[in-house]
């Protein structure tokens, strides 16, 4: 995955994340991204996605060829490991 400016020297960068109120109730994560050689500073928005509406944001993943993984969390808790389910599919190309 690339960084902010394509080179995915991601050492080079300072990140701080914080959640957002939305419409609803619920929340979402936008990223700062800051490379201070150049002063460059992005933001990402909208970075979480709750795939299964539980409430608790999910993450994608997608291979280089082409197979995308839901990696759905529950069962979140402070003392014990949370649940993790996973649903892989190819992405159509045509």
């Amino acid at each position: 995955m690339g960084d902010g400016d394509g080179t995915a020297d991601w050492n080079n960068w300072t990140i701080a994340t914080t959640q957002l109120p939305t419409t609803g109730g619920g929340s979402s994560t936008a990223m700062f991204l800051w490379k201070k050689s150049t002063g460059e500073l992005d933001l990402w928005k909208n970075l979480a996605a709750d795939a299964d509406s539980d409430g608790i944001p999910d993450l994608w993943t997608v291979s280089a060829g082409g197979s995308v993984t839901a990696n759905l969390f529950t069962n979140l808790s402070s003392t014990a490991p949370a649940t993790l389910a996973r649903i892989t599919e190819t992405l159509a190309t045509d």
